[in-house]
């Protein structure tokens, strides 16, 4: 389990936010979310213990605040003290589903997951306000094996136009931790029509199974990452995150990526606990 370590919600306005988190949700070009892979094993987001998180950002501070079940309730972005960005999360758990819905601003959105017989997610939607019917994403076709996710097909949903199936897969070590991730993605930027491309995943771990190092590339070398350090001004397709000083918790306190010539420290928390 790992908590929010780069705050992606800070500017928001309903029509970019609407295509950014679709794209971001199953591409994943920034880290978000409450753990490396919230989409498909979002209670595994639980943050056990963890009452509030203060993260601080260059100019941005956001604080996270969890209820004593270990569940993000809200979270609040500030930039130079000045508020920015306020969500709150609010759930419904059944033996068959679970919803997620994130309300900022005057919007919102619901997640559902599906689960079948061995709680594993068979079915994810994505839904905008009030169309609980019409889905802007989906993930289907969930493969496990030896109760790990290998595999699942997703598709993002617009008014317009269905793009076509693309995939996700994940290959573990000997410990059953992720090593790699690989994901068909869609390059809509700088191509039309939106050209495929793979995004390649690498974590690392230390001798404690913590999360040190995660390597993101993309095998489109017009591709570029935004709100993150990019590996060099000839490779805006690669960046390299760093995450050090884990408390007795579990949890990391300072995060830097490492580009070609440097080493940038990212950001810093203070975690308050429950007990």
């Amino acid at each position: 389990m790992l908590p929010a370590f780069y705050n992606c919600k800070k500017e928001r306005h309903f029509i970019i936010r609407l295509t950014l988190v679709i794209l971001l949700l199953f591409c994943m070009a920034q880290i978000s979310g409450q753990s490396f892979e919230p989409m498909t094993h979002p209670l595994s987001a639980k943050t056990e213990n963890v009452r509030k998180i203060r993260e601080k950002t260059r100019n941005w501070t956001t604080y996270y605040y969890y209820d004593t079940t270990g569940l993000l309730i809200r979270e609040v972005s500030y930039n130079k003290r000045q508020k920015r960005a306020e969500d709150q999360f609010e759930y419904i758990m059944t033996d068959t589903m679970l919803i997620v819905k994130e309300i900022y601003e005057n919007s919102y959105s619901i997640k559902r997951f599906h689960y079948g017989t061995a709680r594993q997610v068979s079915k994810y939607e994505l839904f905008f306000d009030t169309d609980t019917v019409h889905p802007s994403g989906l993930a289907y076709n969930f493969v496990y094996e030896d109760n790990l996710l290998i595999s699942f097909d997703w598709s993002i949903v617009r008014p317009d136009t269905i793009f076509p199936p693309l995939k996700t897969t994940f290959i573990y070590n000997d410990k059953r931790q992720m090593i790699i991730k690989q994901e068909s993605c869609l390059n809509d930027i700088f191509y039309r029509p939106p050209r495929v491309v793979t995004t390649f995943h690498m974590y690392r771990y230390d001798s404690n199974g913590r999360l040190t190092d995660q390597v993101v590339e993309n095998t489109d070398k017009k591709s570029a990452f935004t709100g993150v350090p990019v590996w060099s001004k000839e490779q805006s397709n690669k960046y390299h995150l760093i995450l050090s000083d884990y408390d007795r918790h579990g949890q990391w306190r300072t995060s830097y990526y490492l580009t070609e010539n440097k080493k940038i420290l990212w950001s810093k928390r203070k975690i308050k606990y429950w007990k």
